[in-house]
């Protein structure tokens, strides 16, 4: 999974993804359903290398992207294919909500 510091950093990531599917996790180091979902996270970004691109975005520090995104509710997972948001979000701590919003993009 990717972090980026800056919303600068996120707009690169996102500009060199191309037509591969990114995960985008808002959420916020104070954010305990955040907190616990964040090992699952990484095994879910591990599992689909190379398939899919995960951006953890933190709300506090890349603000602009956050509010770009329209962000009220952390953690909220969204997938962004070509610039473009893909149906419908996740929010909070669903693995199993978040595991489906994924084979979704990918099919």
């Amino acid at each position: 999974m990717q972090h980026p510091a800056t919303d600068a950093d996120f707009d690169k990531i996102m500009s060199e993804a191309g037509a591969t599917p990114v995960l985008l996790k808002f959420s916020a180091t104070w954010c305990g359903p955040c907190v616990s979902i964040s090992g699952d996270m990484e095994d879910l970004a591990n599992e689909y290398a190379g398939n899919l691109i995960c951006i953890h975005v933190d709300v506090d520090a890349l603000e602009a992207t956050s509010q770009k995104y329209g962000i009220s509710c952390m953690p909220t997972i969204k997938i962004s294919k070509g610039g473009e948001v893909m149906g419908e979000d996740v929010q909070g701590a669903n693995m199993a909500g978040i595991k489906a919003l994924v084979e979704k993009a990918l099919a």
